[in-house]
């Protein structure tokens, strides 16, 4: 649900509630749900999506704003590979569930 959601205070009441279930070991995840294929970003509707090319190049690493903007460049590299790994890692559940009955 969290990536779905449409607004940030959604996102982050979905990612709480994740997180205190998590906090809990209760179950995360339906094994039996179906995969949803993301199209575009859930943020979509709120900002403008530009092509990675069409970004101003980072040249102010030498000043605190520079560093903070490019951390933060790092930080969303970060999340997306944490996206990744999640749906390739209940993709191989899901097969490993089919495979084993």
């Amino acid at each position: 649900e969290i990536l779905y959601a449409k607004r940030s205070k959604e996102k982050i009441d979905s990612f709480l509630s994740f997180y205190e279930r998590f906090l809990k070991s209760s179950p995360i995840f339906d094994m039996k749900r179906e995969i949803k294929e993301l199209d575009k970003p859930s943020y979509f509707g709120v900002l403008n999506i530009v092509h990675p090319k069409d970004l101003p190049k980072r040249s102010n690493l030498n000043t605190k704003d520079g560093i903070g903007k490019f951390i933060h460049a790092i930080l969303h590299i970060v999340r997306l590979t944490w996206l990744l790994m999640g749906r390739i890692g209940l993709e191989i559940c899901q097969m490993s569930t089919i495979m084993i009955g």
